[in-house]
């Protein structure tokens, strides 16, 4: 059974996360400056949910954290972008509320080699994307089952999504590793066998190199996962790998 938990602001609570996305629509601020802020705005933001935070970060058996009602302020206001690449990159109240909330459980960071570097993805649907399969903004295609950039060699350990609008209420789906998994076929999934592929926005990236898709410890472990894109790597432990990583499909997705 999945742990989540959530925090869902009192009424005086609102008013307080209010009031900080109205000081930050009033006053956008750049990339940058927003980074260098993120540790001050998460001192303002409730103290019950600093609390709530610091529980999830330092809880091994945490999976997930929900924020329920944050104020939207001016974001609800903007366009959804045609290009959520070029879209604008200032930084309003409601994801410097985002980048605080982050900041409180890991070192927010995006990569360079992503959306042209920005803070924040923009998840929007994007007409240039309609006919290509594996792209989250705006394909036609269902999106395979998959843990965030697990093609990377060291993928985020947290991932934060923060929803502005949604008519349709698409919900989110939330998977992990089962308890049933035996030990035997965590051993060999944590083993460098495995080739997690890229996506297509990053076909044009070097092969990525073989490696686990579980590693650490105890309750600790992390997760890589891509159902269609993961390579076996050639060898005597081939067969082996092959039959562990298809039990561990069979039981996620």
């Amino acid at each position: 059974m999945l742990n989540i938990g959530e925090f869902r602001p009192t009424v005086e609570e609102d008013l307080r996360l209010i009031d900080l996305v109205d000081r930050f629509d009033r006053s956008p601020m750049s990339e940058v400056e927003a980074y260098g802020q993120r540790a001050v705005v998460g001192s303002l933001l409730p103290r019950r949910l600093q609390l709530m935070l610091s529980d999830f970060r330092d809880d091994p058996t945490a999976n997930a954290f929900v924020v329920r009602g944050l104020p939207i302020g001016g974001m609800g206001e903007i366009a959804t972008p045609s290009d959520p690449i070029k879209a604008p990159r200032e930084v309003r109240g409601f994801q410097m509320l985002a980048l605080s909330i982050l900041n409180r459980i890991a070192t927010p960071f995006a990569y360079a080699t992503q959306h042209e570097g920005r803070l924040f993805n923009n998840i929007a649907p994007s007409e240039a994307a309609e006919s290509t399969a594996n792209l989250g903004i705006g394909s036609k295609y269902a999106f395979d089952f998959h843990t965030e950039d697990a093609f990377m060699k060291w993928p985020p350990s947290i991932l934060q999504l923060a929803c502005i609008r949604n008519p349709t209420r698409t919900g989110t789906v939330l998977s992990g590793m089962p308890d049933s998994l035996s030990d035997e076929i965590k051993q060999i999934l944590q083993r460098p066998l495995f080739c997690v592929g890229t996506n297509p926005a990053q076909a044009d990236w070097d092969k990525v190199d073989h490696g686990p898709i579980l590693w650490g410890d105890g309750a600790w472990r992390i997760m890589r996962f891509n159902e269609v894109n993961t390579t076996i790597r050639e060898g005597a432990d081939s067969e082996t790998a092959s039959a562990a990583f298809t039990q561990l499909r069979e039981m996620i997705v």
